[in-house]
């Protein structure tokens, strides 16, 4: 390993970056999770929360132009297999809604609102 790489990897605080995480992820869980049709355990240092919507694919296009990153899963997956099928369905509907140490409860505020009023709620 190079000293370069080295010191990058020995300059993060894995504990802080695992405690932000889990603590965003539970805020995020405490609020939408009512409404996440996917049954969730909890989970230390998640990057992301799965919400899966049954309107994902339209409230995952206003979280875009909110300028809340939500990323597609499995995005080859809606090529290469039956647009009815579950796996496109999980692709179309899952929204990993960001939860990472860059983001506190601002943020989680923020995206809980945007999400919310996607919903009409």
């Amino acid at each position: 390993m190079s000293a370069l790489t080295w010191n990058l990897l020995h300059a993060v605080d894995y504990e802080y970056v695992k405690r932000t995480r889990t603590e965003n992820y539970r805020h995020l869980h405490k609020a939408l999770g009512e409404r996440n049709q996917l049954h969730l355990r909890q989970v230390e240092g998640a990057y992301a929360y799965p919400l899966m919507l049954q309107n994902g694919e339209a409230v995952r296009k206003k979280l875009i132009e909110k300028k809340i990153f939500v990323p597609q899963i499995w995005p080859n997956v809606l090529q290469e297999q039956p647009a009815d099928s579950a796996a496109c369905q999980l692709t179309r509907e899952i929204l990993p809604l960001p939860c990472d140490q860059r983001y506190g409860p601002d943020e989680m505020a923020f995206i809980i609102g945007t999400v919310n009023e996607c919903l009409g709620l």
